[in-house]
């Protein structure tokens, strides 16, 4: 997903602020996969860039109908993420630890 952004920012390049290249080409956030805190720590790393590009994408657009239709589809994808965590962490065999992480995913989501 993040290469892809890069690629679509390279077609537009001659549209896109100083701001959306600081933060397109921040490396991607490495995380050992046997630490939650670990995982925990990448995801919010890349929840901030995402949010951070969509901050940009709010600023900077004009309120047409394309922006609404951007906007439904923001929080389309965040309700189905939202969906597909709560699938993972919290199913029948869900330990204390697996819902604060849940827990943690979803405010940092509703924050950024």
């Amino acid at each position: 997903m993040v290469r892809r952004n890069r690629d679509i920012g390279r077609g537009l390049r001659d549209r896109m602020s100083t701001d959306f290249w600081r933060v397109a080409n921040r490396p991607v956030p490495g995380f050992d996969a046997d630490s939650s805190e670990s995982i925990l720590n990448a995801a919010n790393g890349l929840i901030e860039r995402f949010s951070a590009l969509g901050g940009l994408a709010a600023e900077n657009m004009v309120r047409s109908p394309s922006w609404r239709f951007l906007d439904i589809g923001r929080r389309l994808e965040r309700a189905l993420n939202t969906c597909r965590l709560a699938r993972q962490f919290a199913g029948r065999g869900a330990l204390a630890d697996d819902l604060g992480a849940l827990l943690d995913l979803c405010d940092s989501q509703i924050i950024y």
